[in-house]
């Protein structure tokens, strides 16, 4: 279950109408926001610290939000963060542009604040889910990892084990014979058949 207190959600947008509308419906629902005018300010909130999920207006002087997402994107660091766009802007290519500049989604305005909500925790629970798989399979990496060197060191010593009887075999100048009886296997040395 998503525990919403350690969300953290930046919002940006130069209204501040809309900043403050966002800002007050997700901190009433126990996420923490951190609100930010500009797209230029936005970059420097991540540069910071890095939020589990961005909404970001697409209209802004300066620095649109596509070219915010696109830096976001282009930045290992902040590639994974799931940016959600919201813009009155409603064609479809102003969405697939959207899209196109690396966000999982896009809401319209005038917004539902319930659409808001759903979709917001709908994309944190991907991100929580694709966090813990990534965890997961970074130990299970590191399972491999050991284990392989465990069964390297293993055989480096059974190898080490059977050079050793080998050439006690041969110094003994005895007759050995081995036989499995699970397998019905038979193993006799040179030694033993010329004895």
């Amino acid at each position: 279950m998503l525990d919403k207190s350690a969300c953290e959600i930046l919002v940006v947008d130069d209204t501040l109408a809309n900043l403050k509308l966002l800002t007050t419906l997700l901190t009433e629902q126990g996420y923490q926001v951190r609100p930010a005018s500009s797209g230029a300010l936005a970059l420097r909130s991540v540069g910071i610290k890095i939020p589990d999920l961005i909404l970001l207006d697409v209209r802004m002087p300066e620095l649109d939000g596509y070219a915010v997402c696109q830096r976001l994107k282009a930045d290992p660091r902040t590639g994974a963060i799931p940016v959600i766009f919201i813009s009155a802007l409603n064609e479809a290519a102003d969405k697939i542009q959207g899209f196109a500049a690396g966000g999982v989604d896009y809401i319209t305005k005038p917004f539902n604040p319930i659409e808001v909500l759903a979709r917001v925790q709908t994309h944190l629970e991907l991100r929580h889910t694709q966090q813990r798989l990534e965890q997961a399979q970074a130990e299970l990496e590191q399972r491999v990892i050991a284990r392989t060197a465990e069964l390297a060191h293993a055989n480096r010593a059974l190898h080490h084990s059977e050079e050793r009887l080998r050439l006690v075999i041969e110094a003994t100048r005895d007759g050995v014979w081995d036989w499995d009886l699970r397998t019905d296997e038979l193993f006799c040395s040179d030694r033993w058949y010329t004895l």
